[in-house]
């Protein structure tokens, strides 16, 4: 077959494609039968402040738990550093944002919800395209969808507090760098190989934990699950969340709203 076949241009547009994995880890998240995931959780709208109508990858449900999904296909390797916490033990506290069913106001609040991880609020990529940045990006889109969402929801009533998850699956390898800042070159600004290299151990998840955006209440988190590791991820996911957050603030930041073609959550 030529370049130019149709066959060959459809299957190389398909392997540039990220929906294919989306729809993967869509029938992953499906078939873990302890979720409640519907077909209508899929591709949700919401409008950004700009105007734009934009999409959430994918809601998925469970008690309490509200865990909305981004999905990234990527090749690169990204590396989630943890300076000055070289002997850390892994965390449970996620900041989230949630609304109290008693009060049915967004607030955000740390929680513990299981599994354990490194938190981690710099990560770096291994190649030209910048796959760290383009991380944050697809991150604040995440948030700002979940945002969306919780506003939208916060006009219904529940017998339960809901605590907004948000997780962004990849296919990048994920990996961790503990060290101790004294270890870098002040003046090259770099870190030993080898010190690198005794630090450095991959990783199933990682906590990326920042102020992704301005006026949001502070730091929020995202979980950042290999693909591969998402079921253990969603089997640890079901417990561990205390009956109430701590460190409570309430963002006024959060003016989103769904658009008023979808209100199927």
């Amino acid at each position: 077959m030529s370049e130019s076949d149709p066959v060959t241009v459809v299957i190389s547009s398909l392997l540039k494609s990220g929906f294919p994995f989306q729809t993967a880890v869509a029938k992953a998240v499906q078939e873990h039968s302890r979720w409640d995931f519907r077909a209508d959780l899929e591709e949700m709208p919401w409008r950004h402040p700009d105007g734009t109508d934009q999409f959430l990858d994918m809601v998925a449900i469970r008690d309490r738990y509200i865990v909305t999904i981004e999905c990234k296909k990527s090749l690169a390797q990204l590396t989630f550093l943890t300076p000055d916490v070289v002997d850390e033990t892994q965390t449970r506290e996620s900041r989230c944002l949630f609304i109290r069913a008693d009060e049915a106001v967004i607030g955000s609040g740390v929680f513990e919800p299981a599994p354990k991880s490194h938190r981690s609020m710099y990560c770096c990529g291994n190649t030209q395209e910048r796959p760290a940045q383009r991380l944050e990006g697809d991150i604040r889109m995440l948030l700002h969808g979940t945002n969306a969402l919780a506003k939208e929801l916060e006009k219904s009533k529940s017998d339960s507090d809901r605590v907004f998850v948000p997780v962004l699956v990849t296919t990048a390898s994920l990996f961790t760098l503990a060290y101790n800042p004294n270890q870098v070159d002040i003046e090259t600004g770099e870190l030993p190989p080898g010190v690198a290299r005794d630090g450095l151990a991959e990783a199933p998840w990682v906590r990326f934990q920042k102020a992704f955006l301005a006026g949001d209440g502070g730091h929020r988190t995202v979980f950042v699950v290999h693909s591969g590791d998402l079921g253990t991820f969603l089997d640890r996911l079901e417990g561990g969340v205390k009956d109430a957050p701590r460190d409570i603030v309430y963002p006024r930041y959060l003016h989103l709203q769904f658009n008023p073609y979808n209100r199927n959550v």
